[in-house]
């Protein structure tokens, strides 16, 4: 029984490792296109990935309680959930205000 719940936390672990390195990789070779389409300058990447390091670091201060009061699964799951609707945001965003709205919910996935 032990190994299954292992096991179940270890898929998790690595799905979280996947879904959240994804907005970061998909930034650097999908922003030439996105700064196109918005009619951004190049330097707004700097403001997305500032917008994202803010979300990253708000939610340093709490994870170790988040993890202590719901468990690391939970945390793990909630963390990949945050960083696949900031992907899909960053996708399917109209406009800049969108990648920077969102960008603090996947810095806070990151953590």
């Amino acid at each position: 029984m032990a190994t299954a719940i292992s096991r179940k936390f270890d898929l998790l672990s690595l799905g979280t490792f996947v879904v959240l390195g994804m907005p970061d990789g998909m930034l650097g070779t999908a922003w030439p296109a996105m700064r196109r389409s918005f009619g951004a300058p190049i330097g707004d990447l700097g403001l997305i990935l500032l917008v994202n390091t803010v979300g990253s670091v708000v939610i340093a201060a709490f994870v170790g309680r988040l993890i202590q009061r719901a468990g690391a699964a939970a945390v793990l799951a909630v963390a990949a959930v945050c960083g696949a609707v900031g992907g899909v945001c960053y996708a399917v965003a109209p406009g800049l205000w969108l990648v920077l709205c969102v960008g603090p919910l996947v810095g806070a996935g990151m953590e």
